[in-house]
């Protein structure tokens, strides 16, 4: 039993980005159609998939008992994150406020990281397939070191990955009808929801 919640909330704390994206795309009537959110949650579930079998072979190269830590920091350390995710953004928006990043590309990844409505390039309402290749890119980072992490501290890697997958298709269905419905009149950020559970996992780890 604690093997599939452990699995589950790994996979709801990867989930709460999709969830915050969608429902900022839903309170400004930005649709993402079904090819386009299969290809969100391909590639952010492939990402965290290959973190986490990169993380199984880690297993087999560190020392006995510093697999537990290196779990523990990993986690820990993208729980904070995700509970500053906010105070992030605003940093990030103000550093590269001038665009000057010599790649184009990371600063495309940058641009839709910190304003991931910005996805929407041809201001179309829509998120086309190659949109949401981009989109899905700036999501799926924090999943490289959650990925990690919790294979060092003995998630199982298809577990996760099945539980991933599906909680980003209920969130994101979620987070675009919620959004449509309030039409701007709140705003929701769960990102902080996520790092709490990172963060209860990682002193579950070493406790």
């Amino acid at each position: 039993m604690i093997f599939f919640i452990d699995a589950m909330l790994i996979a709801i704390s990867c989930a709460a980005d999709a969830f915050a994206v969608s429902f900022a795309y839903g309170t400004k009537k930005i649709r993402i159609p079904l090819p386009s959110g299969i290809i969100i949650n391909g590639i952010c579930t492939l990402v965290l998939g290959v973190s986490m079998i990169f993380g199984a072979a880690l297993l087999h190269i560190l020392p006995y008992g510093a697999t537990g830590w290196a779990a523990f920091v990993l986690l820990m350390l993208s729980g904070v994150l995700k509970l500053v995710d906010s105070i992030m953004k605003k940093l990030v928006r103000h550093v590269f406020a001038d665009d000057k990043t010599p790649c184009r590309l990371l600063a495309r990844l940058i641009s839709i990281y910190a304003n991931p409505e910005e996805a929407d390039r041809d201001n179309s309402n829509d998120i086309s397939p190659r949109e949401a290749a981009g989109l899905a890119a700036a999501l799926s980072l924090d999943g490289i070191a959650i990925g990690v992490g919790a294979s060092l501290g003995g998630a199982s890697v298809v577990a996760v990955l099945v539980f991933a997958f599906i909680a980003n298709v209920i969130f994101m269905m979620a987070g675009s009808l919620l959004g449509r419905f309030l039409a701007r009149r709140v705003k929701i950020d769960i990102s902080w929801l996520g790092g709490l559970i990172l963060i209860a996992l990682a002193l579950a780890i070493v406790m």
